[in-house]
């Protein structure tokens, strides 16, 4: 099973959202007041180029507002993670 990443966005005003897109590859910033707070990739594709491939599971990067990486794992690993086990 490969994985898929589909994005369904609304617009500022909480209306109008748009239909779900199959995409790669995601990041969602997250922002307050002008400043970086926190970055969430989701990728499910390793390399670039002729070796880039579908993951069989997502890649979810998560990173604080000073860059450093907070969590690198699966869906699995983020629940385990969040549960704490």
């Amino acid at each position: 099973m490969k994985s898929t990443i589909e994005v369904k966005t609304q617009s500022t005003t909480g209306k109008d959202w748009k239909p779900f897109e199959n995409k790669g590859a995601v990041c969602l910033r997250i922002d307050y007041d002008g400043t970086e707070e926190a970055k969430i990739f989701v990728d499910s594709y390793s390399g670039s180029g002729a070796p880039y491939k579908n993951r069989e599971k997502a890649l979810i990067n998560i990173y604080d507002k000073s860059g450093k990486p907070v969590f690198c794992g699966t869906m699995e690993q983020l629940t385990n993670k969040l549960e704490g086990k």
